[in-house]
């Protein structure tokens, strides 16, 4: 029973500054979803297009490690998006070879914002908006002949 006292539980990095958060993100990791149940799943939301399984294994590919954390953090991400800005982000990260679940959010959330802005634009009522600007502001700005006089002393 004494040898089991001198077992090795766990180990952390010593970090160099003080107040610095040590732990394994691991530790807050969901894992009551496997990583193939997560991968069919961010392959359905796309359509399982030949686009998206040959992105998600780029992915993959890019750093196997982090594979998993990039999957979930993209279903997140899409989780309140419409189809045409999954597929116009799935292209840019495609042809821009974004392989990260992080940007792949920040490129989702600006189109996003982007079709947002438009949509809001497409709502104001051009008939009430004044074309014509008010007369006073057509009239040009007139000197007075002092001033010229004036320069010619």
């Amino acid at each position: 029973m004494l040898s089991d006292v001198n077992t090795l539980v766990a180990s952390h990095k010593i970090p160099l500054g003080k107040g610095v958060l040590v732990r394994n993100t691991d530790h807050c990791r969901e894992k009551s979803k496997t990583l193939q149940q997560r991968y069919e799943l961010l392959l359905n939301a796309f359509g399982n297009t030949p686009e998206s399984q040959s992105y998600l294994a780029d992915l993959e590919n890019d750093k196997p490690r982090y594979f998993h954390d990039n999957i979930r953090k993209i279903l997140k991400a899409i989780n309140n998006a419409n189809d045409r800005v999954k597929t116009e982000t799935l292209n840019f990260c495609i042809e821009n070879k974004v392989f990260n679940g992080y940007r792949f959010a920040e490129v989702l959330a600006h189109l996003q914002n982007e079709e947002k802005q438009i949509s809001e634009a497409s709502k104001i009522n051009i008939s009430k908006v004044n074309v014509e600007p008010p007369k006073e502001s057509i009239a040009p700005a007139q000197s007075s002949i002092e001033i010229y006089e004036t320069l010619l002393r």
